[in-house]
């Protein structure tokens, strides 16, 4: 089990926490007991997870459009759509990838260079698979 229910906030872990509000998301074709399921069975293959709004790049120097969407709809529900695997390297890509095409989304990640810009890492990082619902 990857989230003692019984356990304080207080006490919880920045990953615990992830995953509570992982379960808090789970709606329509994103079914949160079985991508944790999942997750828990091949731990080898991640470092860590969480979920948000998707990312949208930004060509100018605006502020991106509805980056703050969970803020507004916090007092009712944490608005969540996609999930982000940091792989443990880029073997473990494909593999986590076949699991995530099981659970009705979208699947795609970013490459190694591109993992390095969204982690601000100038070592080298491992890829980031993304699922994303709809």
């Amino acid at each position: 089990m990857m989230l003692d229910p019984t356990k304080p906030v207080g006490d919880c872990t920045a990953q615990e926490l992830a995953i509570a509000m992982l379960i808090d998301a789970s709606t329509g074709r994103f079914d949160a007991q079985r991508v944790l399921a999942d997750l828990d069975t091949h731990r080898a293959l991640w470092k860590s997870f969480f979920m948000r709004r998707a990312i949208m790049p930004t060509f100018d120097s605006e502020l991106p459009a509805g980056e703050l969407i969970p803020l507004r709809d916090l007092h009712r529900c944490w608005n969540l759509d996609t999930l982000y695997i940091l792989v443990q390297n880029e073997a473990a890509l494909d593999p986590l990838r076949q699991i995530a095409d099981e659970w009705g989304c979208e699947v795609g990640h970013y490459d190694v260079p591109q993992a390095e810009q969204l982690l601000g890492s100038t070592r080298r990082s491992p890829p980031i698979l993304w699922c994303w619902w709809d």
